[in-house]
């Protein structure tokens, strides 16, 4: 299940999506337990920008060989 963070008075509210409510008989007044997992968007470019890299080392036997 997927629903959005939305703004209430001061607090922040998640509603819960018609089809889990009846699915898993919930109802006003009943006590849940649940967990959160904030999903990130994850925009591959740039991703490795100002990554710090370990120095270049050439490999001398990989260039000595014969193809």
């Amino acid at each position: 299940m997927e629903a959005e963070v939305k703004k209430w008075g001061n607090s922040k509210a998640v509603i819960i999506p018609s089809e889990e409510v009846n699915k898993l008989d919930v109802n006003v007044g009943d006590k849940i337990d649940f967990s959160i997992i904030k999903k990130e968007e994850i925009n591959g470019f740039g991703i490795f920008k100002g990554k710090k890299l370990p120095p270049f080392k050439r490999d001398h036997k990989a260039l000595d060989r014969e193809f």
